[in-house]
């Protein structure tokens, strides 16, 4: 089943704390059926099944009933609560993110408000302020980014461009990479990720970590930046190298190198280049 939902790539998961995070969203009112669910939560529903044997043992050892669903339809109550919980979240409330991020959310507040606007000055707030754009400065970023460090949170790459991408995209702008705004704070990036067991999900989060940092992902240049092990993985996982780059959502017709050096080709030039050798041979 394709997870896109939240991933905790700091997070050491175990049944306990598995029972007690599927607990608290359930108190929240999320939609707790596995379908769903995975698109909210991605590695709670992966450790779910990992650790309790299946999505509806993990329900059963949490004492969370399977059929319970939410309400469906939605309430001017309801989507006040959904805005603080946001809110609450650290989420902007400005129409662009919502609505990209919430859509659902954004559309019954227009309707049930009239404005999306106005549902968000029911509750007493002013929405000039989510649309303030406060430039991201080599100042800003270093601040914010040290406030995110000294809360011990999740640093690795992936994480940050799922929870914190504006700051993430700045970092990356002002020190030419996400490694390079960590090394500023002394943090070794290598450190983040080296323990770490080779399983699909672990061999997709590397490979879109090292892609938002640039890094090359063809075979010659991880066998030159010793990640070599990192292919290994991924051809033993999904069969080739190509299937796992494709797992990770990335177009392996740009990471392929043509072996001569000629830069980037795509998988049916190379394949076709193989044939060809291959007929040059057997004549």
């Amino acid at each position: 089943m394709a997870c896109s939902g939240k991933r905790h790539y700091a997070q050491k998961w175990d049944r306990e704390s598995v029972k007690r995070t599927l607990l608290e969203y359930h108190a929240k009112g999320y939609d707790m059926r596995e379908s769903v669910f995975i698109t909210v939560d991605c590695s709670l529903a992966n450790a779910a099944r990992r650790y309790c044997g299946s999505w509806k043992q993990a329900m059963e050892y949490a004492g969370i009933p399977l059929s319970y669903k939410p309400p469906v339809r939605r309430t001017r109550e309801s989507i006040q609560k959904e805005l603080v919980a946001l809110l609450e979240r650290g989420e902007n409330l400005s129409a662009i993110s919502v609505m990209r991020n919430h859509p659902r959310l954004y559309a019954a507040a227009c309707k049930l408000f009239e404005d999306y606007r106005r549902a968000v000055e029911s509750l007493g707030l002013d929405y000039a302020d989510f649309g303030q754009r406060i430039p991201w400065t080599r100042e800003r970023v270093e601040k914010e980014l040290s406030a995110h460090i000294r809360g011990k949170n999740p640093i690795n790459s992936a994480w940050m461009v799922q929870h914190k991408p504006a700051l993430h995209e700045a970092a990356i702008r002002h020190f030419g990479s996400w490694k390079g705004a960590l090394e500023r704070f002394g943090i070794a990036y290598d450190q983040i990720r080296k323990h770490r067991e080779w399983t699909t999900e672990a061999i997709i989060e590397i490979i879109q970590e090292m892609d938002q940092n640039n890094e090359p992902l063809d075979y010659t240049s991880l066998k030159k930046i010793k990640k070599i092990n990192l292919y290994e993985a991924g051809q033993t996982h999904f069969g080739t190298w190509g299937l796992a780059l494709m797992a990770a959502g990335l177009d392996c017709n740009t990471i392929r190198r043509d072996r001569k050096g000629n830069g980037f080709v795509g998988i049916e030039e190379f394949f076709g280049r193989q044939r060809c050798r291959k007929s040059s041979l057997q004549e």
